[in-house]
């Protein structure tokens, strides 16, 4: 899958996405976040349209928001609609409300950013949002280099993510700012399982070579999550592959035991054994996986050792 970056500079209109603005933003019956046509389709997604006429004119995204501020990830679905007969798009659906901190989002106000990565090739299947509130004293450097570098010409403008690297980098931002964390995730949770391109990545980075346990801990603890919940989505497959007869039975056996080579047992119909490990990356199916110098040597000793390759869009 490859990324689009873009920067949006939010309107009142945008606001009424959120249940907290919905009240004071004059908007509240319109419920979305308009996705410019120019920079959308044109760019991100030249097909979408065509696409999107065999789906009643809306498709549904896992969307990941950080921020404003320290904000930490917070994961839903939303759908993404076109409107009436003209090439514009929102993001929109029911209003958002963090149940978890509820004035979350009361600092965003008109001229603030939202900073969108979108993932998917011929049409959107997830994005990251990281908002940016001027009034937050974190957000104030990288809002006061966002208005620079986007100017008033437009409401949305695409970036190169080397940009955003470099407007992130001149921000000097806390290393476990969400701005930080949404542009160098891959390399976090690659280094996190002891990745020489992840670290590689890291030293290049805004982190310049300095990431403290705590943000590694993250990351790592996070690559865990989504490691299970690979391994969730492999049973639930397995048992519909037994329960519609093409295999005899199979056992999940990392459940039981944490340092097993493999996470799953498989008895075939002719009785021969397949051991499967399963690896799980979030979102990206291009992020690299890890193979232990332990599950080198369980591959030699087996008649059929196979990999699972598991992407999966949302948090848990």
């Amino acid at each position: 899958m490859s990324l689009k970056v873009a920067i949006k500079r939010l309107s009142s209109q945008d606001l009424t996405l959120f249940k907290s603005q919905d009240i004071f933003s004059g908007n509240a019956h319109v419920n979305g976040l308009a996705l410019p046509q120019r920079v959308f389709t044109d760019e991100f997604y030249p097909s979408l349209p065509e696409i999107m006429e065999n789906k009643q004119n809306q498709t549904m995204i896992t969307l990941s928001i950080f921020g404003p501020g320290y904000a930490p990830e917070y994961t839903i679905q939303r759908r993404i609609q076109k409107k009436g007969m003209l090439r514009h798009y929102q993001l929109n659906g029911e209003l958002i409300a963090d149940r978890e901190d509820p004035e979350r989002f009361h600092e965003l106000r008109t001229g603030d950013f939202v900073i969108f990565e979108f993932t998917g090739d011929l049409e959107p299947v997830s994005a990251r949002a990281v908002f940016i509130a001027k009034n937050i004293v974190v957000d104030s450097r990288l809002h006061e280099l966002l208005d620079a570098h986007m100017g008033s010409s437009s409401s949305m403008i695409a970036l190169q993510p080397q940009e955003f690297e470099r407007l992130i980098a001149q921000a000097n931002l806390p290393e476990d700012h969400p701005a930080n964390l949404l542009v160098m995730y891959n390399a976090l949770e690659d280094a996190a399982l002891n990745g020489i391109e992840g670290i590689k990545a890291l030293r290049r980075s805004p982190f310049n070579g300095n990431v403290s346990r705590r943000v590694l801990d993250q990351a790592r603890k996070t690559a865990q999550t989504v490691g299970r919940i690979g391994e969730e989505l492999v049973y639930t497959y397995l048992e519909s592959k037994k329960n519609s007869g093409q295999i005899l039975d199979f056992e999940w056996v990392a459940d039981e035991n944490a340092i097993s080579p493999y996470d799953f047992s498989i008895q075939e119909l002719d009785g021969s054994t397949t051991l499967v490990d399963v690896k799980t990356t979030k979102t990206d199916f291009n992020n690299r996986i890890h193979i232990s110098y332990n599950e080198l040597l369980q591959t030699q000793e087996s008649s059929r050792y196979d990999i699972y390759r598991v992407s999966v869009d949302r948090n848990e």
